[in-house]
């Protein structure tokens, strides 16, 4: 009486590869998820500047407000158009994208490497039949 032939270990390999794969794409998924999130919120809330404009006769007066303090002061005075265009750059220069894009990044290799292996044990299997 002959015994079971083992399975091949191609196979069993294929099979982890399979596995593997599947949860490489669903993390890298949620780690580009989770990046863009943290990118939204930095870009929202990241630069700890808060603004107070004042427009005093066609001309924009621009405060920088420390509410911890209860201060303010003034940054900038010109056009409503420049005064705008003053606190946009400011919080600009201050935001930190690196984390989130770096999480953007390690989540869209992961979600590549994912798919490769996923693909690769299918296509192995459809050119072995």
């Amino acid at each position: 009486m002959r015994g079971a032939r083992p399975p091949s270990p191609m196979k069993e390999l294929g099979k982890l590869s399979g596995c593997l794969g599947v949860v490489l794409t669903v993390c890298g998924a949620v780690l580009v998820l989770i990046g863009l999130f943290a990118r939204s919120l930095e870009s929202e809330y990241g630069s700890g500047l808060n603004f107070s404009i004042e427009n005093r006769d066609g001309t924009a007066i621009v405060y920088e407000v420390n509410e911890q303090a209860d201060t303010r002061q003034q940054v900038f005075e010109g056009s409503p158009e420049d005064a705008l265009a003053y606190t946009d750059r400011r919080r600009e220069e201050r935001e930190d994208l690196f984390v989130p894009n770096l999480l953007i990044a390690l989540g869209a290799a992961g979600f590549a490497l994912g798919v490769v292996a996923v693909v690769i044990p299918i296509a192995s299997t459809i050119r072995n039949r």
